[in-house]
């Protein structure tokens, strides 16, 4: 599925490079055309000009302009031009710097007082044409002053930047096709991993919940085939289901958890919220459930005498998130104490969560934000975890725009550090 995008983001780049490199092409290519012949109708124009003032001086003096001939027959003296003529009224030449060509230029005049056009030889060689019409002073066209000058070597320079032009093209459109396909591998690469994240989220899930549910049934088939048993003989099955269905109850909270917190949505009002007094209140609803397994379960605030530090946050997701740290501290040690600290650092307050339990491998502390992820499957399954709580933990860490971090060695105790924005 993704390849197939993948070759459609390259396709596309490469489309857009075409449309943008073909229209850029056009207009360099464009501009150079006008740039060529404006500078060779220019020369053209400055020669003509004096030629003009002359010819038509001598007309209107009623003078044959034989000065003129006389210059024309000097062709050294217009080196920038390939030949100048000049004609009568009826188009024929009266004289020429080059009798070679002089009969390869179009003498069909249009009514205009100057032309310029293009015309190509018998030798296949090529001649930018500037045409004058000389009139006299009751304009009466007495002639006609052309001016030609060879294009060959400006076309063969227009050539030679079209082949280039072409030559970019190719090796421009192959290296988009190869940066398309590599840019595209770049772009969809998260896209891969939230899929991919998203299916084992899926599968974990689902086997989380199919687990419960089957042992919920199978429970469910032992009590209904025997219907003769009463309340009482089935109560060990009956206890197994309601310890399932808590379960089943508390991994579905979860899940809703998960997705609320990773939906978009409209930003939530915040309010200050005095940490240590939430600290205080999560640290003794868990005191029973410490004292229980003979732990001994502190808080320490290292704090100036009668300050208050106060976040900005939701209280209720940071109720819960300390309340899955302490949990997870007293659930994992079996004896020893749980240690809960809190100490403000300039801007920040840093709160930790230290136990003497179990601990952590290191090769597996980089995943233990995972979904789902549970370092001992049997131990986890005995104390009814689902493998969703420091996900949750770290996702609404994330929502108050702070910081958690875990130190743990296997066998001496685990330590989580939440840093958080003060106000």
């Amino acid at each position: 599925m993704f390849q197939r995008v993948r070759l459609r983001l390259s396709a596309l780049l490469v489309a857009i490079f075409l449309a943008l490199y073909i229209l850029t092409s056009i207009l360099i290519y464009s501009l150079s055309v006008r740039l060529m012949v404006g500078s060779v109708d220019a020369v053209m124009e400055a020669t003509a000009q004096p030629l003009v003032a002359e010819v038509s001086t001598s007309f209107n003096r009623g003078q044959f302009p034989t000065e003129f001939v006389k210059l024309t027959k000097l062709s050294s003296l217009y080196p920038k031009v390939s030949v100048i003529i000049l004609r009568d009224a009826l188009g024929h030449v009266i004289a020429s710097t080059n009798p070679q060509i002089k009969s390869n230029f179009p003498y069909d005049f249009p009514d205009a007082k100057t032309s310029q056009t293009t015309v190509e030889s018998p030798s296949h060689q090529y001649y930018r044409v500037l045409t004058k019409r000389i009139m006299n002073p009751y304009k009466q066209t007495e002639g006609f002053l052309q001016i030609g000058l060879n294009i060959d070597r400006d076309l063969a320079g227009l050539k030679r930047l079209s082949e280039v032009l072409w030559m970019v093209a190719i090796a421009g459109t192959a290296l988009a096709a190869v940066a398309g396909l590599y840019m595209s591998q770049l772009t969809l690469r998260p896209i891969v991993r939230s899929w991919q994240q998203q299916q084992q989220f899926v599968a974990d899930a689902s086997h989380e919940l199919r687990t419960p549910l089957s042992i919920i049934q199978l429970n469910l088939e032992v009590m209904t085939g025997d219907p003769t048993k009463t309340i009482g003989e089935n109560m060990e099955w009956i206890e197994v289901i309601a310890k399932e269905t808590h379960r089943l109850r508390r991994l579905t909270q979860d899940l809703l958890t998960l997705a609320r917190l990773g939906a978009p949505r409209e930003q939530v009002e915040l309010e200050a919220v005095n940490l240590p007094e939430l600290l205080a209140s999560v640290v003794n609803s868990f005191q029973l459930s410490a004292s229980a397994k003979g732990l001994q379960l502190t808080l320490q605030a290292h704090l100036p005498q009668d300050e208050v530090v106060a976040t900005r946050g939701n209280p209720d997701r940071l109720y819960q998130l300390f309340t899955i740290l302490i949990d997870n501290a007293v659930k994992y040690t079996n004896h020893g104490e749980v240690t809960v600290s809190m100490e403000k650092k300039r801007s920040h307050v840093h709160v930790a969560v230290k136990d003497s339990g179990i601990g952590i491998a290191a090769a597996q502390i980089g995943y233990v934000f995972d979904r789902f992820y549970r370092t001992d499957a049997a131990r986890v399954r005995a104390t009814g975890g689902s493998g969703l709580g420091l996900s949750i933990a770290k996702m609404i860490v994330d929502e108050h725009a702070g910081k958690i971090f875990v130190h743990s060695s296997e066998g001496q105790g685990t330590m989580f550090t939440v840093h958080l924005p003060t106000i």
